[in-house]
């Protein structure tokens, strides 16, 4: 008589059941990683075609326009400014400070500017052969120094020589005669045309808005 078929006892161990387990772990974490590292790869490509490659390579200087612009290519405009700066803000007496003075017309087209300019006589001296006028405008019919007073006037000629932008106006070299803390100011008064101004092109209006002052210390 045969014997009847006898199925085989298979024995697993728990090492054997671990290994199994692991293996299937492992294979879980490797389609994880792999699944982060194409997401990273489609961002980066995706903001490399977005974003310009100078902002990239860390360039922002370049990257970014010097002047703002809408969609349509127009120009922001922005708050026209007279501002004086000096290479440095303290002096001995008997030192020449060179105090430039510079014009932003704010994206306007310019037909020209008044800088008007006070100063302290007994710290400060400063004569009319100091100014040495810009080129901005192709005219500069007023460049003189009276008392405390200094008017420096660039404008446009008639055939044209309008300015847009940033430039210098004029330089004035001043000699620090005495010693103490004095400012160079701006004479500006919002809306008035007897001091300091920007006149726009298109319309007559004075555009400036804002100033900058220069504060200096002679020892």
């Amino acid at each position: 008589m045969d014997n009847p078929t006898v199925s085989p006892n298979i024995f697993i161990n728990e090492e054997h059941i671990n290994t199994l387990r692991n293996k299937k772990w492992n294979f879980k974490l490797l389609l994880i990683i792999g699944s982060v590292a194409i997401a990273v790869i489609v961002l980066f490509f995706v903001i490399r075609i977005l974003l310009p490659g100078n902002i990239l390579q860390g360039d922002f200087q370049t990257a970014v326009p010097a002047v703002p612009r809408l969609e349509d290519g127009q120009e922001i405009l922005t708050p026209a400014k007279i501002s004086l700066k000096a290479p440095k803000n303290d002096f001995k007496v008997g030192e020449d400070i060179e105090v430039t003075i510079y014009v932003n017309t704010g994206g306007r087209v310019t037909d020209g500017t008044d800088a008007v300019l006070k100063f302290e006589p007994k710290i400060l001296e400063a004569s009319s052969s100091s100014i040495s006028i810009g080129t901005i405008y192709p005219d500069y019919p007023i460049a003189k120094v009276k008392d405390d007073t200094i008017r420096i006037s660039g404008i446009s000629s008639l055939s044209g020589g309008t300015f847009k932008g940033e430039g210098v106006l004029a330089t004035v070299s001043f000699k620090a005669k005495g010693a103490g803390k004095t400012q160079v100011m701006l004479d500006f008064t919002p809306g008035g045309t007897a001091d300091a101004n920007i006149v726009e092109s298109s319309s007559g209006d004075d555009l400036l808005q804002a100033v900058e002052n220069l504060e200096v210390k002679i020892r």
